[in-house]
């Protein structure tokens, strides 16, 4: 596997800068919202913004020009659906970061193309750049900073766990999202191919969208 080659800030930017844009956006929707931005439509925003440099960012890296095998399809299908089911079981008090907040999205007057831009954001934008920058970029970077040579499959315990543990870090559901992150992993380890987690990611996410849809549990979104 060749390493990446230009300056070190350059050599990041494919894998760190559409996860940096979409969380960065988030970070700072607060003070959209002071100055009178519905959160509804700054979703919308962030998602296309972070889609846009992932489009921009597609060419420069290697791992997304490198599909699954039909097994690695099959994994990433099955692994969605067990993600969604940890999720779900551990929607437990004591397996979260503080009270639930309910969603902006709840509210009646959402309109349809505030929810499409909210399931695009969960199921094609946040697989991709939490998948680059997690997987891809992190846990190899754990490894040897001259990440890109590193074959996935060659990751130890320890890039491995501090991966998941910081992914983890991000949701309100902490220890799901631990296990999420041990799963992705995984994909990852096992395959070598970041489709695959990239799959199973975006399968749980969009399971998990049609349920808050169908059962009104907004506080998982």
């Amino acid at each position: 596997m060749a390493s990446v080659v230009g300056p070190p800030w350059l050599r990041l930017l494919p894998w760190v800068l559409p996860f940096a844009v979409f969380v960065g956006l988030l970070a700072v929707a607060p003070l959209a919202q002071y100055a009178g931005v519905d959160p509804r439509d700054w979703y919308a925003v962030r998602t296309g913004v972070a889609l846009l440099v992932l489009i921009a960012m597609w060419r420069r890296c290697a791992d997304l020009h490198r599909p699954p095998d039909r097994r690695g399809v099959a994994l990433g299908v099955a692994a969605g659906g067990l993600v969604l089911a940890l999720w779900l079981a551990l929607d437990q008090d004591w397996a979260s970061l503080g009270a639930p907040q309910v969603s902006p999205f709840a509210a009646d007057d959402t309109a349809r193309w505030q929810f499409a831009a909210r399931i695009a954001g969960a199921v094609i934008v946040a697989p991709l750049a939490e998948e680059l920058f997690f997987r891809s970029f992190l846990m190899r970077w754990l490894v040897r900073p001259d990440f890109a040579a590193v074959d996935p499959r060659a990751v130890d315990r320890r890039a491995f766990l501090i991966q998941a543990a910081l992914f983890a870090s991000m949701h309100q559901l902490i220890v799901a999202g631990f296990a999420a992150g041990l799963v992705y992993g995984w994909l990852y380890r096992y395959t070598g191919s970041l489709w695959t987690p990239v799959l199973a990611h975006a399968l749980t996410n969009a399971l998990l969208a049609a349920w808050v849809l169908t059962q009104g549990a907004w506080h998982l979104w």
